[in-house]
């Protein structure tokens, strides 16, 4: 059976040219980050720590309006919309077309592949 390349797999032989580089490569794929992770992130984890139900499904309403005004102040969103917080999940991405009655997708320029597929 021959499967399909992933398409991480195009890039490789980019990641072999910036690694040749002097200041290297930041590899962001799944699973390799090298780096630390700052002290207020893991303070806010801690804070966190001792809530020992699940979150809500549709995050906190505070979260989901910190996301809102991120996307008004940066992203120059405008409009009546609302924001659902994944984890990251793409089987949420890939349904969106099934879930949405909207025409517009609001996906990350730089991405998994299932994002570009699921918002099509």
């Amino acid at each position: 059976m021959k499967l399909p390349d992933f398409p991480w797999d195009a890039l490789a032989p980019y990641g072999q040219k910036a690694r040749a580089h002097s200041q290297g490569i930041i590899d962001l794929s799944q699973g390799t980050p090298v780096d630390s992770t700052p002290d207020f992130i893991q303070e806010e984890l801690k804070a966190g720590s001792n809530s020992p139900s699940y979150p809500l499904t549709t995050g906190s309403a505070p979260l989901r309006e910190a996301l809102k005004k991120y996307c008004i102040e940066t992203l120059g969103v405008s409009g009546d919309f609302d924001v659902l917080p994944t984890i990251g999940s793409k089987e949420l991405v890939a349904l969106l077309a099934y879930m949405l009655e909207a025409k517009s997708v609001l996906i990350p320029e730089i991405a998994y592949p299932t994002y570009k597929v699921g918002a099509l």
